[in-house]
């Protein structure tokens, strides 16, 4: 089998000085979805680097890396080339008044171009302008057992959808303006049923795939008003299959992505659920991972992947993808 050389860009440090160096990839089949690593980082600067990261997002519109590095409370914006931009630490109110650093776990951008983060120390969704000050909130109605808000996504619409952490199964329906517009699912394990959500995806046809850690299928998908639509990747093993899932972002050609904590890997699904593809894990190389806990796609065919195992993120560009 030939080998190809791909040149990539890592920050080996966090620091704005990038070092080029060069990997090689063996050649795939025709069928199968490699990636190019693009850039590697391990923090915001040499000295301020990632603990426990769990969130990451996309802006293509500002060309911007958005990452929640939840151990040290704070959310960190880079360029796409990886220069750090912005630090700053995400506080949040508690429900008896008093303030404390956050531990953000979930990050989306919207249509007005606001940080939407999801904070694991916060009963609500936090919306911060470009500077990081919060400037409104996504409050969900309190039920019993609902927990705090475990995912968000931002529909083509521009509403914003936000499932709950707890045992409710609820997702809520919000508006642009940030207005609660509605509330959909039942709380159960079984198929048709929501608990604990981890990740929302809008796919092309108008959609929502919910990832579940706890339900029996992984990931399973339902209308915009919460009809089921049927589910895939049950907690077995075998291809298709998943253990510990932790994120899911659906690309521009349809296809889904869900990382794999337990499986330290990336599934690449087609629509039914089917199996294409695995991105490589189980160790620290290019290209693979360690206990990946999120991950976020954008419309120029990248990939970005949040480790805790290494504590870095890797920008991937998926094959046959290349920037406009």
């Amino acid at each position: 089998m030939t080998r190809r050389k791909r040149q990539i860009r890592s920050l080996v440090t966090a620091s704005s000085m990038a070092a080029l160096i060069t990997l090689s990839f063996p050649a795939c089949p025709a069928e199968a979805l490699p990636v190019t690593p693009e850039l590697v980082l391990y923090g915001f600067a040499a000295d301020v680097t990632f603990k426990v990261p769990r969130a990451v997002a996309l802006d293509t519109a500002r060309g911007e890396i958005l990452v929640g590095n939840t151990g040290a409370h704070s959310i960190e914006v880079f360029s796409l080339a990886g220069r750090p931009l912005a630090r700053y630490v995400h506080r949040v109110e508690r429900s008896d008044g008093s303030w404390i650093d956050g531990d953000p776990t979930g990050l989306a951008v919207d249509s007005a171009g606001r940080i939407l983060v999801v904070d694991a120390a916060a009963g609500y969704v936090d919306v911060l302008d470009g500077l990081g000050r919060s400037v409104a909130r996504l409050q969900p109605p309190p039920l019993p057992g609902a927990g705090g808000p475990g995912a968000v996504t931002v529909l083509r619409s521009g509403e914003i959808l936000v499932g709950m952490s707890g045992e409710t199964g609820r997702i809520h329906r919000f508006t642009r303006e940030y207005a609660l517009d509605g509330s959909w699912g039942e709380a159960g394990r079984t198929p048709g049923h929501l608990q604990n959500i981890r990740g929302l995806a809008e796919e092309h046809d108008g959609n929502i795939v919910v990832l579940c850690p706890e339900t029996d299928y992984a990931v399973q998908r339902f209308s915009a008003t919460g009809a089921y639509r049927g589910g895939f990747g049950r907690h077995e093993i075998g291809p298709g299959n998943v253990s510990l899932p932790s994120g899911i972002t659906v690309t521009g050609d349809g296809r889904l992505y869900v990382t794999d904590e337990l499986r330290h890997i990336v599934l690449v699904l087609d629509s039914t659920g089917q199996q294409i593809d695995a991105i490589t894990g189980g160790d620290s190389g290019l290209g693979q991972f360690l206990y990946p806990s999120a991950l976020a796609s954008d419309s120029q065919g990248r990939l970005a992947v949040i480790e805790r195992g290494t504590a870095r993120l890797q920008l991937l560009r998926l094959a046959g993808k290349d920037p406009e």
